[in-house]
């Protein structure tokens, strides 16, 4: 019964990391080589999230707005981390990422830092898919002994 259940799970843990995988994949790639980049400028700040331990904000909502190639004007709300929260104020430029076909499809940042978004995303769709592996491989190979005498 243990060795279905562990099987079960190491299909599960596959399933899920072939899933992320595959979801995140193409969405990556093509986002990066298909989107166009401009500047935005920060024009609100929203909300702040503050650090018990440090004093200091560590989150930002903020609200920026870009003009698109094509001259539209696009606003976004989103969220800034670390030292690009603690750097944060009204009026700074950060760079923007969109869909030329739907400005509304956006991101800060560079092709660069989203790549190490995703670039994570990939490593942990990799790491469930390889536990996965192990865990079967560890099943099988006590299958495989038989019975202990």
């Amino acid at each position: 019964m243990k060795m279905i259940l562990g099987s079960v799970k190491a299909v599960l843990l596959m399933a899920l990391g072939l899933f992320v995988l595959y979801e995140f994949y193409p969405f990556g790639r093509v986002f990066a080589a298909q989107s166009a980049q401009t500047e935005g400028t920060l024009v609100q700040v929203l909300r702040e999230g503050w650090s018990r331990n440090h004093g200091q904000v560590v989150t930002r909502a903020v609200k920026v707005v870009f003009t698109t190639n094509s001259g539209k004007e696009v606003s976004l709300t989103t969220c800034l981390y670390e030292a690009d929260a603690r750097d944060a104020h009204v009026g700074k430029k950060l760079p923007v990422r969109y869909d030329p076909h739907d400005p509304n499809s956006n991101d800060i940042g560079t092709v660069r830092e989203l790549s190490y978004y995703i670039f994570g995303i990939y490593a942990v769709g990799g790491g469930l898919l390889l536990a996965g592996l192990v865990l079967l491989f560890q099943i099988l190979s006590v299958v495989r002994a038989g019975p202990a005498a």
